[in-house]
């Protein structure tokens, strides 16, 4: 319904919350469009799958500061300190958010 209101042509952004059919069919149906994941969804998803974690608030706070590093630099720096912290159970979600998303 989209690309008939919207038209074919034009490339679009698309801000998700990583739901599997549109995982799927964006690059499909809209060849060439971005595919962003919504950071609010990624935060609940994460608070959600390490509840059980006695240092949940901290890897949700060190997840932001990943998500709003302004260098790649300071990306990786805030990414090693968040899996030395979070663990394999941290590096299996992550693994389904790709970083490019």
């Amino acid at each position: 319904m989209f690309k008939k209101a919207f038209g074919y042509e034009r490339r679009y952004t698309f801000l998700s919350d990583r739901h599997h059919g549109l995982l799927v069919n964006i690059h499909l149906v809209f060849p060439g469009s971005y595919h962003s994941f919504c950071l609010w969804h990624i935060e609940n998803d994460l608070r959600t799958a390490q509840r059980h974690v006695v240092c949940s608030k901290v890897l949700v706070g060190l997840f932001k500061k990943c998500a709003y590093a302004s260098t790649h630099e300071e990306f990786q720096e805030h990414m090693v300190e968040l899996l030395d912290i979070g663990g394999g159970a941290l590096s299996n979600f992550l693994s389904r958010a790709p970083y490019d998303n």
